[in-house]
Order: structure tokens, then C-alpha cells, then sequence
């Protein structure tokens, strides 16, 4: 899968190329799940190249591989994460996802959040946030949040992590980076 990695040329033969990619995530005991019920507990970051061995990564594992391939071809790009913010355990799924520029126009890059798979271009940040946002409500709804917890809705730059971190490092890294919706 490498050599295929290493010849895609655009966004789109990249998606093409993840679309194989098996949602799920590798455990600290070297066994891959393919739910997250155990994901706090045994989760471990791949490296891109670990995802690009096995094809299996869940969003965050996943977003690393697409800033690999980004960062590789010169597109000028963020990662960011985002989360319902709680003092509390919680069932709100976390996300991460990547957006480039080109020609002056922004893309969302999605394909470990399968019901949002593509490429979507906006003319503005502003305009790519809200359609994001719009469309975790809708999922975030389907756990029963309330409108107090909607309120802490939050997002950041997601600078590059350290490979192998387990959840409780990732969240923390996460947590300490710069939030750019108040």
C-alpha cells in the first residue's frame, strides 16, 4: 500500500485511496477494534506509515495519514479537533478533520466520518465551521445532548501529536492547544 500511497498525486485519488481504510483503531495490547467501546482504555496513535501497513484507523489515525500526504505535496492545511467540552464523562463522540486551501477557496477532507465521506469546498472558514458544526449537532442529538451541553461545544488546532499516545495523552495534548471558537 506504500508504493499506491506514494504515487497519489491529488485530494481526490487520496479519498479514493482511504476509502479502503477500515474504521476501527489499534489497542495498546497490539489487537485492533472495531468499536469504541474500549477505546479510552486500549487506544494507541498510528503513525501514518502504521496505517498505511495495517488500513485500519479511526479519525485520528486517520487525519494523521491525510497530514502526512498534505504536508508531502505542499497544500497550505489545519487539522482541528473538536469535542463537547465537559467536566464529566460523556458519551459525545470527538472528531478530528482536516482542511486545506486551494485557489482561494477551503476544503473539508473527510473520510473516517462516514456519513460526511468527500471533499466539500467553502468560500470561507466561517462557512466550513458552521457546516461542520451543523452536522455534529445532528449526531451529537442522537445521544440526547442538551442545549447547556451544545454550549460547550469547542474546536482547536490540532498541531501534530507524538505517535503512539494513548487516549488519556491524546486528549490532554488536545486540550492544550489553542481553541479557536469561544
Amino acid at each position: 500500500m506504500i508504493d499506491k500511497y506514494d504515487n497519489i498525486s491529488t485530494p481526490l485519488e487520496l479519498l479514493d485511496f482511504m476509502s479502503s481504510i477500515k474504521y476501527g483503531f489499534l489497542g495498546s495490547d497490539n489487537k485492533f477494534y472495531f468499536d469504541d467501546s474500549n477505546w479510552f482504555d486500549k487506544f494507541v496513535l498510528q503513525s501514518p506509515s502504521d496505517i498505511l501497513n495495517n488500513m485500519i484507523g479511526n479519525c485520528f489515525d486517520q487525519v494523521e495519514l491525510e497530514r502526512d500526504w498534505f504536508s508531502k505535496h505542499n497544500y497550505k492545511f489545519n487539522v482541528y479537533f473538536q469535542r463537547i467540552e465537559l467536566d464529566y464523562n460523556n458519551p459525545y463522540p470527538m472528531h478530528t478533520f482536516l482542511v486545506y486551501e486551494d485557489n482561494n477557496k477551503y476544503y473539508w477532507f473527510e473520510n473516517a466520518w462516514s456519513d460526511n465521506r468527500g471533499i466539500f469546498e467553502y468560500n470561507t472558514l466561517d462557512e466550513l465551521f458552521k457546516d461542520v458544526y451543523d452536522k455534529s449537532i445532528i449526531l451529537y442529538k442522537k445521544y440526547n445532548i442538551n442545549d447547556e451541553e451544545l454550549k460547550k461545544y469547542s474546536l482547536y488546532i490540532l498541531d501534530k501529536p507524538k505517535y503512539h499516545f494513548s487516549a488519556l495523552e491524546y486528549i490532554e495534548f488536545c486540550s492544550k492547544l489553542v481553541k479557536i471558537n469561544e
